[in-house]
């Protein structure tokens, strides 16, 4: 899939375009969509965009005093600033919160500054992609962050892509092993991110997914528990997001992608009920 070299100057320009660019599609928003949800489970367009310039409105003392506030939780201080500065802040307050510090020099406290692209980058499409708005990110802020898609990255975001290879559709990118699981390549960022995706973004082979689950039947049905066990020892170092020590599965998105209507074989009435409900429960991934 290659390796794209950007200079820190590069990523800045990058990311003081996008939140230029996502301010004004924020501006441009109804009144009544600031209320909509995104994927980013509990949390509507509002407090998403307050999260989103948190970084630059909060200095260093005050985020520690939050995170004390919170009992050392990173994850409960970002929900609960994020949903009193939606409150506190009119829509286009929080817009402009983005333009105003487009060239902010805010990193998170790990990834460097290809977070910080990642961190608009990811957020911005929560809201695009919930919303049914098609805008695509530029292509060279894409393939900047594919180039940060690694096991560590899925595991932090609790990204669900075990037992599959991601085959980006748009670019020359793919990602992991197993069987085919094709969308955009910002669809399938945010599903490396964690996130749970409407339905029709992504594509899986239902040919692909039979010809894996009998060549993996043979194999198990043939190895010794020696061989079983090397074999799942080995599944953590496989670009997925299977723990140490476990046997791969395909992803939740995999699953619900050979479900979709129009790939593969229609499925049966059972199979339908399953995705729907499977889709009810099922919250999306880590918030950063």
């Amino acid at each position: 899939m290659g390796n794209t070299q950007r200079t820190t100057p590069d990523i800045r320009a990058a990311i003081a375009a996008e939140r230029r660019e996502l301010a004004d599609l924020l501006s441009a928003l109804p009144d009544g969509t600031w209320d909509a949800p995104t994927l980013c489970a509990g949390w509507r367009v509002r407090e998403v965009a307050a999260h989103m310039s948190m970084g630059f409105r909060y200095s260093l003392p005050k985020t520690m005093g939050e995170l004390a506030k919170a009992g050392g939780s990173l994850h409960r201080m970002t929900d609960r600033c994020a949903r009193r500065d939606a409150a506190a802040h009119p829509p286009s307050a929080l817009a402009g919160f983005l333009r105003d510090h487009a060239d902010h020099p805010w990193k998170p406290p790990v990834g460097g500054i290809a977070a910080a692209l990642g961190h608009d980058v990811i957020h911005g499409l929560d809201i695009t992609v919930a919303l049914g708005i098609a805008r695509r990110v530029p292509e060279d802020r894409i393939r900047i962050l594919l180039d940060t898609v690694t096991p560590r990255t899925v595991r932090f975001f609790k990204g669900d892509l075990g037992g599959v290879e991601l085959r980006a559709t748009d670019l020359d990118w793919t990602y992991g092993t197993g069987a085919p699981l094709s969308g955009s390549a910002q669809d399938l960022l945010l599903l490396a991110y964690g996130r749970k995706l409407p339905p029709g973004h992504l594509r899986a082979s239902r040919a692909a997914a039979s010809r894996r689950d009998r060549h993996s039947w043979r194999r198990r049905r043939t190895a010794t528990p020696a061989v079983r066990r090397a074999r799942t020892e080995r599944t953590a170092d496989q670009g997925g997001a299977a723990g140490a020590g476990r046997p791969r599965m395909r992803s939740a998105a995999f699953r619900d992608a050979l479900l979709l209507p129009g790939v593969g074989s229609a499925p049966s009435g059972r199979a339908r009920r399953g995705s729907r409900a499977a889709a009810d429960v099922r919250s999306n991934g880590r918030r950063g």
